[in-house]
């Protein structure tokens, strides 16, 4: 503990986040602002589609998720089970 309260924001170990893992976090996190993802800026960063990617995810809980002009948010419902939609982005 005294080296902790000496420097507490050095660690020992330090985890760096895999290319996916940024990407399930960024998606994560995003779903959680009002605003929503904004998967113009995803796909430039991670190089990817991200609605060819996800496609089955976005067909199966089209009814809770809003189509944005930049990506994707939330519905009142989609709110309520997003634990459940977010587990599926997640792999």
């Amino acid at each position: 503990i005294y080296h902790y309260l000496k420097s507490p924001t050095i660690h020992k170990t330090e985890h760096k986040l895999s290319l996916q893992e940024q990407l399930e976090e960024e998606i994560f996190l995003g779903f959680r602002k009002m605003s929503g993802i904004n998967i113009l800026n995803i796909n430039k960063k991670y190089g990817i589609d991200f609605e060819k990617r996800y496609e089955k995810i976005l067909e199966k809980y089209n009814k809770f998720l809003i189509k944005t002009n930049n990506g994707y948010c939330f519905s009142i419902n989609g709110v309520l089970i997003s634990n459940t939609i977010l587990s599926e982005f997640l792999q």
